[in-house]
């Protein structure tokens, strides 16, 4: 049986990921953890700090570090889920440097600015209560 040539393909794309990639200790340590959890027919991960603090055996203050460097770096790009917080799973997308977000028809999985919003009110929510949530979405 031969494959669609728009189809993804999981490996091809994790290694360009990780080649691309200047992460260096810590930061790379989750960057392999999150290929090993990403989905198979996406280059899509979805998992809380505490997993890969789990499974890495890094504290949160690494994980948290590790996720902002290749967040900077651009290795991922945080697609659901942005408000995150404790036991919160986000969704990343593995992207490869310098290659941008072209990987062919994956651009509707992104979040239209309702759900964005949405989880920013629920962050806010859960930190500081929902009236001070209110107030601080309305300041925006």
């Amino acid at each position: 049986m031969q494959r669609a040539k728009s189809e993804y393909k999981r490996q091809t794309h994790l290694n360009a990921v990780v080649k691309a990639s200047n992460a260096s200790d810590g930061a790379r340590t989750l960057l392999l953890e999150a290929c090993r959890v990403s989905d198979f027919d996406s280059p899509n991960a979805t998992f809380t700090k505490d997993q890969i603090c789990d499974s890495t055996r890094m504290s949160r203050l690494t994980v948290a570090r590790a996720l902002d460097n290749l967040r900077k770096e651009g290795s991922i790009k945080a697609i659901r889920g942005l408000g995150g917080g404790k036991s919160v799973a986000v969704t990343y997308r593995l992207c490869v440097v310098g290659k941008g977000e072209d990987i062919g028809g994956l651009q509707d999985t992104w979040n239209t600015p309702e759900e964005d919003r949405e989880f920013k009110f629920k962050a806010l929510a859960r930190k500081f209560g929902a009236l001070q949530a209110i107030k601080m979405m309305r300041n925006e």
